[in-house]
């Protein structure tokens, strides 16, 4: 690590949390003193004073806005439905043009079934809860939405 001059942290928000605020220090420890440090995030890290204590880095934060924020085109509606009746509704809105949605639901079983019913219909769908890998929670929904289906 003595001849490394650039060290990238990639989820930096992820890095500088407390569980793993220690490892990431000790790594950054074992490089040179004077190697350039980049932290890469998209979200905005709020505390980061104490990690830059501990590496003695003077940081130059570098924000990038859009021009347009995705939400001044979106129109966010709220629907409340029956469990008996969110596949129906789910199917009807899938024919909206450029349609998205979150549905909610109150337990694991009940998303299966959800789910099942979607399947059966050919609506692409994906569910998320507490029991699935953190990355896999992260990656297949938004997989699928990325895909406009």
């Amino acid at each position: 690590m003595h001849e490394v001059k650039t060290i990238t942290l990639d989820e930096a928000d992820q890095l500088l949390l407390a569980e793993n605020f220690k490892s990431t220090v000790e790594i950054l420890a074992s490089s040179m003193r004077d190697s350039q440090l980049v932290l890469v995030s998209a979200t905005k890290l709020d505390d980061t004073e104490p990690f830059f204590r501990q590496t003695e880095k003077k940081p130059q934060v570098i924000e990038v806005t859009p021009k347009t924020r995705a939400t001044e085109n979106v129109e966010h509606l709220y629907m409340e439905v029956e469990n008996r009746d969110k596949a129906t509704l789910i199917r009807r809105l899938e024919h909206v043009s450029g349609m998205r949605a979150l549905v909610f639901v109150r337990d694991k079983p009940r998303m299966d079934i959800l789910l099942e019913k979607l399947a059966y219909d050919g609506v692409k769908a994906a569910g998320i809860h507490g029991d699935i890998r953190r990355d896999v929670r992260k990656k297949k929904p938004c997989k699928i939405l990325k895909k406009g289906n």
